[in-house]
Parts: C-alpha cells; structure tokens; sequence
C-alpha cells in the first residue's frame, strides 16, 4: 500500500526540471503549458441539464467542455463500457454493488473516492447525487430528462461516502447513472439555496455557464458568451491535477473560420463536431502541425418498407441480399468521404468497446455484382435487351429510393441507385424537401426503400418492435422504421435490456446482429466521418476519450 501510495504521489507531482537548469531560474516558476482548443458553435452552458434542445441536439463541444470542468461518478471508456471517475468502483454483479433481486427489480450502489472535491474546496458527497437526482425528477424544471431517472424506485444515502438506487425494473443502463450528460453530480451547497428560493429562474443562473464550480478536471478561469472561455487545472481534481495548466477554448460557429485558424496555427485541437467531409480533407491535405483523428457515429443505413411494400419484392431476403451485394460500399465510403469513410457491417460504432466482438457475429456480404444478379434471376427474374429486369408477366423491375435533402444523403442515395441500375434494377431518387421532412405519415409510407435513420444503432434496438410500427392508429409516430416485425428479433432485444451479466449481454447482443445482418433488416452503408483535429504537439490525447484529461500533455 505505501509503495502504491508512492507512485501515486510521484503521477501527481510536477515534473522536474532539466538538470541543466540555468541557476538564475532557481526557485523561478516553470512556464506554464497552455493550449488553444475550439469549438465549432457558440457555448452558452457546460452542463448537459441545459444543452439539448428542441432538436434534440447540443452546440458542437458542449459535451466535451463540460467533461473538462466537471466529472462523473462514471466516465465512458477507452477499452471498457464504462470507467470510475469520482467513484471508487463502477457497479457490477461480479463486484456486488450491481444486484438483481428475486422479484426482477435491482439495486446498485456507488462509492464516492474520499479525494472527490468541488472546485471550490468542499467534498463531493452524496447529498450532491440525491440533489440532482431530485433536479432531474423536477417537472417544473423545463429541460430534456434522461430516461433512466423514471425508473427510479428509491434513492438514499446511508453515508456520506455510498448512495444506493433502487429500480422498478431491471435495465442495463443503469451504470451509467450519474455518469451521462444530465446526471453528473453538482454541488448543493451552492445551488440549494436558489434551487429553494428561485426555481423558476433556476436554470437562468449564471452558476451554468461562467460561474460553474464543477469537480472536474478543470475549473473555468473566465468566460465571454459568444468568445470563449479560459480554463485552469484544477488542483482539488480527485485523479490529479492536470499536466496542461491553462486550455483556451474558442468559440467559432463558422466552419470556414475555423478552419483558416488551424490552418494559421492558432489551435491546437477541435473539441466535437462541426467539419465537414470536404473541410477535414482540406486540412488533412494543408495542415502539418497535426492529424485528423475521428470518433464513432452509427452507420449510414437503407431501410427497406415491409409493411406492404411496392413492389413486393422488397420483403423476400434474398432480393435485399442481392440489392446489398450490388454496392460496392468501400467505394461509396471512399468516395463520399474523400477517402475517410469505412465499410459498416453492424450499427455499431467503431470504437464502441464491444465492436469487435459483435462483428464477428455479423454476416457480411461483398461486392459481387454477378452473384447479385444471379440472386435476382433465381427469383423468377429475367433480363431484358436493355438490361433491365422484368418478372414473368413482362411486368419491369423498378424502385423508389428516398433521402432528405442534406447533401451528403442525396449523394449517397444517388450512388446507390447508380449501382443497382448497373444490375437491372432501374431506381428513382426522389428527395425530400423541408417542408415533407416532418410529415410523419409521407415520411413512414415511403413504397420500397428509405436511406438515413440509425435503424440497427445500439440505441435504435427498442424500436424494433411490432408495437412500434407506423400505424394509422399510432399517428404513424412508431420508430420501427419500415415495420420489420420478427418475433425472435424482439424477444431478443427484451432479453438483451434485462440481461445484467456482460458475458450473457454480449452474446445476446450477438445473435440481434447475426439477425439483423442475416436478414438485412437495414442495410448497413458505412460510417459518417466526424472529424476532430489533434495538433501534433499534444500527447496522450484522444478527443473522443476524457478519462485521462488529466494526463494530456503538450511538448515545450
């Protein structure tokens, strides 16, 4: 224990000078490392509580910047699902603080690192979990809810140092309590008061934003709505203070601007997304101070129309197969990424800690135009003089493909009927507008196929479910995108959000995607390309990883 306790001391302290050292800098202060990051958007909070709006979407680096100034009792990991941050342990059955208990509800149990402090010198305890759990359960508090809060059956403190949960129901995500934007702990002895007094100005203060008092790696300096904001190390961060001792963040919502300003050498990193596909390649062809480095999105997908569709084809699998084997897809990647994109074969990111394991489950398919063909002729198809196929009644093969209007969709969907032209199987593209986008009925009866949506993602999997099929009676508001109904997919998919063991989880999660791939339920394209860029004197820095914000370096 005093050997560990050593070498903790020892990660945590300054480096040493050179040996070298002039004398006249004796007892002089080291210079201070100091780098320049930006975000594409103007910040106007740091806290997940406030970020997400209407649209269901943040301003680019809002997630990232609130990870630097405040923590979790959890953080997402590198190579594991999860990580303890102001926690001495992430809750699990094998640890015990994860238990199921015979009537099918469950508890767990955190507890908070005794070093745990508030930016301002007070600890991090369990009153500062029970508050904002009590913030988030607020329905007079006018902000987007993580989900998990409603499942919630009890909550307490039995010290200062443990909370425990209890659940109504078994759900799998409930380690990531207290650890996802929305959820992280703030400190209640300093909002209590407003909280009491003032809650319909609550969310006004300026606690959110240029006052916040995080517990986090570091600790707003100053801040100028629509400039930017200086951050210091934080010296009460319960891992260690951090290397880098002062980040600028600038706040640049014009992508051309911010681009001129890595290119002219005055960033040294962008926090979340922003650039372009043509923009990152402009910089990966003219930027030598750094790299282009790049963080998990799901795939682009087509979904096919199952509930009656035009023409009837489109429901036998065999046809889906054939249709997905005439993409060249590391092409399509290739090509509308400039050279970035990668082949998807499950909905699952590529740095998803579990991607690995399930894409062995996944039945992939080449490009093989000829065996898509032959596919097709073994339906009862046959080609015609112009090359077109046609079924036994002379009656010609034909399909609708739809996309939004967004740019890089239309491209692709113009790619992919391009493709399956060559096969014989003539495609419209039609596009839709703005005004038709929010047209729930328009948008779910579309005949044959569909491109865009994250039907497979790993948070899309509930919706593959008969309840959530667009229906008249529903509004045509159902998620199940296309209504693909299959009994074992579903019974799956429940298994998989009750099954706490990670072993069971994943292999459960397995056979989903064996499913989802063996049918081509969607058709899985390749992955969207969000671009960060990561200057070449940073070191230990992922910027899709926060874990060991701590440990980012900079060379002097």
């Amino acid at each position: 224990m005093a050997l560990v306790a050593t070498m903790l001391v020892a990660a945590c302290a300054p480096q040493a000078t050179d040996r070298g050292t002039d004398a006249s800098q004796t007892g002089q202060a080291a210079a201070k490392k100091r780098i320049s990051v930006a975000t594409n958007g103007n910040l106007f909070t740091v806290s997940g509580l406030l970020s997400v709006g209407n649209t269901g979407t943040a301003t680019p680096g809002t997630a990232e910047v609130g990870r630097l100034v405040n923590a979790g009792l959890t953080i997402p990991g590198r190579t594991q699902p999860l990580e303890p941050q102001l926690a001495e342990a992430v809750p699990t059955v094998e640890n015990g603080l994860w238990k199921v208990l015979p009537d099918g509800r469950m508890e767990t149990t955190w507890k908070i690192r005794a070093a745990a402090r508030w930016q301002d010198g007070a600890p991090v305890t369990a009153d500062d979990v029970l508050f904002i759990t009590a913030i988030g359960q607020d329905p007079d508090l006018a902000f987007v809810r993580d989900p998990k809060l409603r499942l919630i059956d009890s909550i307490e403190a039995p010290d200062q140092q443990t909370v425990l949960v209890r659940w109504k129901e078994l759900h799998i995500e409930a380690d990531q309590l207290f650890g996802t934007p929305g959820t992280l702990p703030v400190p209640k002895h300093i909002l209590e008061e407003p909280y009491t007094t003032n809650k319909a100005n609550f969310l006004e203060l300026p606690f959110w934003s240029a006052q916040f008092v995080g517990s986090g790696p570091y600790r707003i300096n100053r801040w100028e709505d629509g400039v930017g904001a200086i951050l210091a190390a934080s010296d009460t961060y319960a891992l260690c203070r951090p290397r880098i001792d002062e980040i600028e963040v600038k706040f640049i919502p014009s992508s051309p601007t911010l681009v001129a300003n890595i290119l002219a050498g005055s960033i040294d990193m962008t926090l979340g997304r922003g650039l372009s596909e043509q923009q990152a390649a402009q910089l990966r062809d003219n930027w030598r101070d750094g790299i282009l480095s790049g963080f998990g999105s799901p795939p682009n997908v087509i979904n096919a129309q199952y509930q009656n569709p035009t023409p009837p084809i489109v429901a036998n699998v065999q046809f889906r197969r054939a249709l997905l084997q005439a993409l060249d897809r590391n092409e399509l990647a290739s090509a509308l990424t400039d050279g970035m994109g990668v082949i998807a074969h499950t909905g699952l990111p590529l740095d998803e800690p579990v991607y690995r394991e399930i894409e062995k489950a996944a039945v992939k398919y080449d490009y093989d135009p000829r065996q898509a063909i032959q596919m097709i002729e073994s339906l009862g198809y046959t080609r015609t003089a112009d090359g077109v196929f046609q079924d036994a009644s002379g009656q010609k093969l034909g399909l609708e493909l739809r996309s939004s209007d967004k740019d890089l969709n239309v491209r692709t969907a113009l790619a992919v009927a391009n493709y399956w032209k060559l096969v014989g199987v003539p495609t419209e593209n039609v596009v839709v507008p703005a005004a038709r986008q929010a047209d729930v009925e328009y948008r779910a009866l579309y005949p044959s196929f569909d491109y865009g949506g994250t039907t497979g993602s790993l948070g899309s999997l509930r919706d593959l479910r008969r309840a959530e099929v667009p229906t008249p009676e529903n509004s045509y508001r159902g998620r199940n995108r296309g209504g693909y109904v299959n009994g074992e997919l579903e019974n799956l998919v429940d298994r998989y959000y009750v099954t706490i063991p990670m072993s069971e989880r994943l292999n459960t999660l397995g056979s989903i995607y064996r499913i989802l791939t063996d049918q081509v339920v969607p058709m899985f394209l390749y992955y969207n390309v969000t671009v960060v860029m990561v200057g070449n004197r940073l070191r230990n820095v992922s910027p899709d990883y926060f874990g060991n914000a701590h440990e980012w370096d900079v060379t002097t």
